[in-house]
């Protein structure tokens, strides 16, 4: 029981339903991650592991978000958003993002 929580206070009861909801939290998490394609971080800092978190989660919610007529599943919703992304206004616009990051 130590592994799951270090309260000896609480009953194995607690400690069962706190790790149910908190392995379907993991869960969650991994298959926002598969869907996007973001499996391996590759991070070192706490910061950018922070900020690695919060993006997949942007990017699952606007997956989530996107109602299309052609489907409504997530790989659907990517090559949605793709084909979006290389129409000129979402290209100049993403070009001119790089430039400022790179400068």
């Amino acid at each position: 029981m130590y592994f799951a929580c270090s309260n000896t206070t609480i009953s194995t009861g607690t400690v069962i339903r706190a790790y149910r909801r908190r392995w379907a939290i993991e869960m969650f998490h991994r298959a926002a991650k598969q869907q996007l394609g973001m499996l391996d971080a590759g991070v070192e800092e706490f910061d950018s592991l922070i900020a690695h978190v919060h993006w997949v989660y942007c990017a699952y919610i606007l997956l989530e978000r996107l109602e299309l007529s052609d489907g409504t599943n997530s790989l659907s919703r990517q090559r949605h958003l793709s084909r979006e992304v290389e129409s000129a206004p979402w290209r100049d616009l993403v070009r001119r993002i790089l430039v400022l990051k790179a400068a």
